[in-house]
């Protein structure tokens, strides 16, 4: 269970980073806001190459000058007293502006604080902050951009960066020490435990550690990976049992990361079928859940889920017999939101022709009913209908109308309060196919299985 990160962190021998782009200057500091001088000001919406070249001086200046940087307060707090390292793909020289061991740092891309040759005419790197303040005192002064030239060969000098313009001449000299350290580093870690945390990588340069840390942890038995990314969070199925995939940008991850403690969603074990394809399309969406019947498990969790596929009798039995019935209550009277699926639905209400004089848990008031034959119409009601949604509806937000979800069952929802009902779809009768009522919540078909659509709704429950 990767339920506390800070936990997983300090139990681990070792801590592996990766910071990516995500977490790059220029998109967590909003520079048109933090620098106010109005000679940047001026040259922000123009695209000529000398204004270009002119900003970023501006922009390198404010880093630079910047004793040190909050964004990584936490993580640094987090590493402080572990054996750790951190390798990035940004070359904007942050984390050399914090805390972390500057030692176990390196940046292959290049680093923005040094200067270089752009012929370039040796290996020579010169400290950035040692020409930028002239370079800016002389625009302001006379209006006219210039740039720096190497004091070896007269050439411009351009910053210590790679980028697809200048990759064939980046000097590479100023981090091949600390990737010599970080290799040596690794060699150490196969039979270690280790927690491989990465932040904010897409595949602008996934051979850097992307595809590296995937590898690390399907070689390493005692790894854990976490895989943090706005969009490209998902982990392959080879290392599933050993790291999760959460969808957050990273920036976000990082201001909540003094709990580091991602939403956990249980779903109660019954014995009851369907439970492993909604566990399945909870971690499609990133999100950490786990099949459960521990009760203090269920109970200390962010958000629970009850499915099923099967009759209601067999259930309510099995649910008793566990000793759930008590633990479903606590946790609706501590207002955890909690979730039912189909079966899962049935039997949260007060009873069922299914199983006649066997109650149900009781939470809504309402019975369940057995569909009724009419015409042609098959019994169970199996396939895609289209749902009417109420709408002013937490679960359904953002969908669009009246979609289309997919229903297996023979036995159907008539609640008492129409009030919670938010959502009807029709089949040979009206059926009350959602509910939503305080922290309860309650579908019919089954999202799991409706595409897209089921998909959202299973994000707007875990989002509550």
């Amino acid at each position: 269970m990767l339920k506390d990160y800070k936990e997983q962190i300090q139990d681990a021998d070792l801590v592996l980073v990766g910071i990516g782009r995500e977490l790059r200057a220029d998109r967590v500091i909003d520079f048109k806001k933090a620098i106010t001088n109005e000679h940047y000001q001026n040259l922000i919406d123009k695209e000529d190459e000398d204004s270009k070249w002119m900003r970023t001086v501006y922009e390198r200046e404010y880093l630079l000058s910047m004793k040190e940087t909050d964004l990584f307060k936490e993580l640094e707090e987090v590493l402080e007293g572990k054996e750790y390292f951190v390798v990035t793909s940004n070359d904007d020289g942050l984390l050399y502006h914090t805390h972390l061991k500057k030692d176990h740092v390196t940046a292959p891309c290049g680093n923005g604080d040094f200067f270089q040759c752009s012929v370039p005419c040796d290996e020579q790197l010169y400290p950035a902050n040692l020409g930028l303040r002239d370079l800016i005192d002389y625009y302001e002064k006379t209006g006219k951009i210039e740039h720096l030239e190497c004091p070896k060969c007269g050439k411009q000098l351009i910053f210590n960066v790679r980028t697809e313009e200048t990759k064939s001449i980046y000097i590479e000299g100023a981090y091949l020490n600390s990737w010599a350290s970080y290799t040596k580093w690794l060699q150490n870690t196969l039979n270690k435990k280790l927690f491989i945390l990465e932040l904010g990588e897409g595949f602008e340069v996934p051979s850097l550690f992307r595809w590296p840390f995937e590898k690390m942890a399907f070689y390493n038995e005692k790894a854990t990976f976490v895989r943090v990314h706005h969009s490209l969070y998902q982990i392959g199925k080879e290392i599933k049992e050993k790291g999760i995939g959460i969808k957050m940008d990273s920036r976000d991850f990082l201001n909540i990361a003094h709990e580091w403690e991602a939403p956990m969603i249980a779903i109660i074990d019954y014995d009851a079928g369907n439970i492993k394809s909604v566990e399945k399309a909870l971690n499609y969406l990133g999100e950490e859940a786990i099949i459960t019947r521990d009760h203090d498990e269920i109970v200390n969790s962010d958000k629970v889920i009850l499915p099923g596929v099967g009759a209601f009798a067999d259930a309510m039995e099995k649910i008793r017999h566990y000793a759930l019935e008590e633990t479903i209550h606590e946790v609706v009277e501590k207002n955890i939101p909690f979730l039912g699926i189909c079966l899962g639905l049935q039997l949260m209400f007060e009873s069922s022709d299914e199983g006649p004089g066997v109650k149900g848990l009781g939470l809504l008031p309402g019975k369940i009913l057995r569909i009724p034959k009419s015409g042609d119409l098959k019994i169970p009601h199996m396939g895609w209908n289209n749902i009417k949604v109420k709408e002013d509806s937490r679960l359904f937000k953002g969908l669009p109308e009246n979609p289309y979800v997919y229903f297996v069952h023979s036995y159907y929802l008539q609640a008492d309060d129409e009030d919670i009902v938010a959502a009807t779809t029709e089949y040979g009768v009206k059926i009350h196919a959602a509910v939503e009522k305080d922290n309860i919540f309650a579908c019919q078909f089954h999202p799991e299985k409706s595409s897209t659509v089921g998909l959202q709704i299973l994000k707007n429950f875990v989002l509550l």
